[in-house]
């Protein structure tokens, strides 16, 4: 290939490199092909979350719960303040949820505070669940987890601690409710939030 086609080969690579990028940054700032671009007129987040919506991108949000997971704030009296984590029940933030949240308890309130087993506590947990696998006519035992419940006072709860607060309602919107049950993971074990705090169900 001579100088003159090599050079003519390039400029059109050129070209077609600018084409592609044009194309590609009008998708993504603004024409119809973009499926969550706000339409003409349109460009409130409102509009921005129900494109979101329609194009699947986003699961749709839980519109209730009785149970919100987030980080302990203080303890007063029979009261515990948390900053609830809303982000898988509203991801844009445009509904608006209350993040400081308060839950009230009493003396049915189940507290427990997640422990380490000691390797002699896991390991017998293990054969166990070992044993109950291989039994063909019993249902398949859950494996054992690597953390107990330890049964708590709300005034042994220090801010920051982890918390998953449990009611018998629908507190999604609620900032003060009933607690049943309050779970509590210190700093150290947080730090393996998917074996310690399972995510509170929708």
């Amino acid at each position: 290939m001579d100088t003159k086609k090599a050079a003519l080969f390039g400029l059109l690579g050129l070209a077609l490199g600018f084409v592609l990028g044009y194309g590609s940054g009008r998708v993504s700032t603004g024409t119809p092909l973009n499926p969550i671009a706000p339409g003409a007129g349109r460009t409130d987040l409102a509009d921005v979350e129900r494109r979101l919506n329609e194009s699947g991108v986003l699961p749709p949000a839980p519109t209730e719960t009785e149970a919100l997971s987030g980080a302990a704030v203080s303890v007063d009296g029979m009261r515990l303040t948390f900053d609830a984590d809303l982000q898988g029940f509203d991801p844009l933030g445009s509904r608006g949820l209350q993040v400081r949240r308060v839950a009230e308890t009493d003396a049915s309130t189940i507290i427990v505070l997640l422990e380490e087993k000691s390797p002699e506590e896991l390991e017998a947990e293990q054969a166990a669940f070992a044993a109950a696998a291989g039994d063909e006519t019993a249902p398949p035992p859950a494996p054992p987890s690597p953390y107990k419940e330890v049964p708590i006072t709300l005034a042994e709860i220090v801010p920051g601690d982890s918390v998953i607060v449990q009611s018998d309602a629908d507190i999604l919107t609620a900032s003060t409710f009933k607690a049943v049950r309050v779970t509590v993971a210190r700093q150290a074990t947080a730090a393996a939030p998917d074996q310690v705090l399972p995510p509170p169900a929708p």
